[in-house]
C-alpha cells in the first residue's frame, strides 16, 4: 500500500505549481465496508508519509481560493477530505489528524445527518449536528455534499433538463442553508 501511495504522489506532483492533490476518504475504520474504508493504521501511514516527505497539507478552502484567483500553490500541496460525515472521522481519524496538526474538510448531506441526529439515545454511524458544530468550532471545514446522497449524474423522474437543474439547484441551496444554520459555516 505504501509503495502504491508513493507512486501516486510522484506522478501527481510532476506538474506545475497551479495544482494540488485532494485526498478523499470515507471511513477510517476496521469494521466498515472495505470498499470505502481505510484502517486507522493505514491512515496513520498516509499522514506520516505526508509529514516525512514535507507535503504542504492545507485547508481545502485555501486551495480553492488560490485556484479561483489563478495563484500558484506551494509545491506538494495537499488537502484531506472526508465524504458523508461518518462517526469514525471523529473517533478514529481526528485523533491522528490532531497529532499531525493537519486541517481537513468533512462533506455532509444535511438530510442524512438530520435523520440520524433525531434518533435520540440510539447510536449512529453518522456524526450529529452537535458534533459537526464542535468540529466547525475547531476550524474543521464542514461543506456541502448535497442534500441527500442521491446521484446527480442522471436526470430522474421524467423531468426536463431545466426542471432537473432547478430541482438540483434548490436542493444544493437548501443543504447550504442548513449547514450554515447548524455549523455557522458556508463554503458555497
Amino acid at each position: 500500500m505504501r509503495i502504491y501511495f508513493a507512486a501516486i504522489f510522484l506522478l501527481l506532483f510532476h506538474s506545475t505549481s497551479f495544482g494540488a492533490v485532494i485526498l478523499q476518504y470515507h471511513h477510517v475504520s476496521e469494521t466498515s465496508p472495505k470498499s470505502t474504508s481505510i484502517s486507522p493504521a493505514q491512515f496513520e501511514v498516509h499522514l506520516k508519509y505526508l509529514e516525512e516527505h514535507s507535503f504542504n497539507v492545507v485547508p481545502l478552502s485555501q486551495i480553492m481560493v488560490k485556484i479561483k484567483n489563478q495563484q500558484p500553490l506551494k509545491d506538494k500541496t495537499v488537502a484531506i477530505t472526508f465524504d458523508d460525515a461518518y462517526i469514525d472521522i471523529l473517533t478514529q481519524a481526528k485523533p491522528l489528524l490532531d497529532q499531525f496538526n493537519y486541517p481537513y474538510t468533512i462533506f455532509v448531506n444535511p438530510a442524512i445527518i438530520s435523520r440520524h441526529s433525531t434518533n435520540k439515545g440510539k447510536s449512529s454511524s453518522y456524526l450529529s449536528w452537535a458534533q459537526l458544530k464542535a468540529l466547525a468550532d475547531e476550524d474543521v471545514i464542514i461543506a456541502n455534499h448535497g442534500f441527500e446522497h442521491d446521484s446527480v449524474a442522471r436526470i430522474t423522474n421524467n423531468l426536463t433538463q431545466a426542471q432537473w437543474l432547478a430541482e438540483q439547484t434548490a436542493l444544493l441551496l437548501k443543504a447550504e442553508d442548513i449547514i450554515k444554520e447548524k455549523t455557522g459555516q458556508s463554503w458555497r
